[in-house]
């Protein structure tokens, strides 16, 4: 379960499938797919614990600590492209997540 956003921008994405964006928010994100964003934010939002992403139904979402942190991601739009949902594990069992961002990791 998310417990707090990094970002007003990607809780606003988590919120609504279309989210009313300034042209300046927009800008920011640009090329990612702002309905399937709202998808892989809503399971991450539903897993039950961290094993849960590691199931062969998730595997799409490519989960993995980013090397040299403590943040994890997973694939914002698909495996190619630069935008990652990164967020940081505070009970991995009760799967309570926190400062969720979407962001440029390349």
């Amino acid at each position: 379960m998310i417990v707090e956003f990094k970002c007003r921008l990607t809780e606003k994405i988590f919120l609504s499938q279309r989210p009313k964006l300034t042209k300046k928010e927009r800008s920011q994100l640009g090329g990612l797919d702002f309905p399937k964003a709202h998808t892989r934010l809503r399971v991450l939002n539903a897993v039950a614990n961290e094993a849960e992403l590691m199931l062969p139904l998730h595997r799409i979402l490519h989960y993995h600590r980013l090397q040299g942190s403590e943040s994890y991601s997973i694939d914002a739009n698909r495996r190619s492209d630069r935008w990652r949902i990164v967020f940081s594990w505070l009970d991995k069992k009760e799967a309570k997540i926190s400062a969720v961002i979407i962001k440029d990791t390349h």
